[in-house]
């Protein structure tokens, strides 16, 4: 068990520490249980520049590590002199929906380096904040919120949640950011002004 827990931004769920019903810590589970939780140890950062890591693991205590590289994404404890350039800690899961979603090709790859300064002060309007302590205990969350904590490939009714919270968070993205839908109605005008030339 680490000094403290993460959690994605967007779907609320932790970043690699999880405790479950019967207190047995996430690293320690197997069989059936470890392929219902262990989605949460899968790790992917967004950095300033806009770009999305490899599959990295938490280690506990403020840092992840992909690859060879660990990177601290704790903001409390940030040896950083500019905390504001720290990645952002998403699931692979959450990652998955933002590049299934509608609008991933055409305006969020594009502009990835606004969604990842929005994504700082971003707070998912999620139901999981009252789990979110130094760790994830599972004994204390309620049965009809149990489904939220397991692997979105198995549980449907998971997949579907983190796919509207994506949803949502992209939307006040672009809510918040309307210059970039006018950026690209422009470019798309200008491709068929290009078009018809052509013609």
């Amino acid at each position: 068990m680490g000094f403290y827990s993460i959690y994605d931004r967007i779907i609320g769920n932790p970043a690699g520490d999880l405790i479950s019903k019967n207190d047995i810590e996430l690293p320690s589970m197997k069989g059936k249980m470890k392929k219902t939780y262990d989605w949460h140890t899968r790790i992917i950062l967004l950095d300033k520049t806009g770009k999305f890591s490899k599959i990295g693991k938490y280690d506990g205590f403020g840092k992840v590590k992909v690859g060879n590289d660990e990177l601290n994404v704790n903001k409390w404890f940030s040896l950083s002199k500019s905390p504001q350039l720290r990645p952002i800690a998403l699931l692979q899961a959450t990652v998955k929906a933002i590049k299934n979603h509608k609008t991933y090709n055409t305006i969020i790859k594009p502009n990835l380096k606004q969604f990842y300064q929005f994504l700082l002060n971003f707070e998912g309007k999620h139901q999981l904040n009252n789990y979110q302590n130094q760790f994830t205990f599972l004994n204390e969350v309620p049965n009809k919120n149990i489904f939220a904590f397991e692997n979105p490939t198995v549980t449907k009714q998971n997949e579907k949640r983190i796919a509207r919270l994506v949803d949502e968070c992209i939307n006040m993205f672009l809510k918040q950011n309307p210059s970039i839908n006018i950026n690209k109605s422009k470019k798309l005008m200008s491709s068929i002004k290009v078009t018809k030339k052509l013609m």
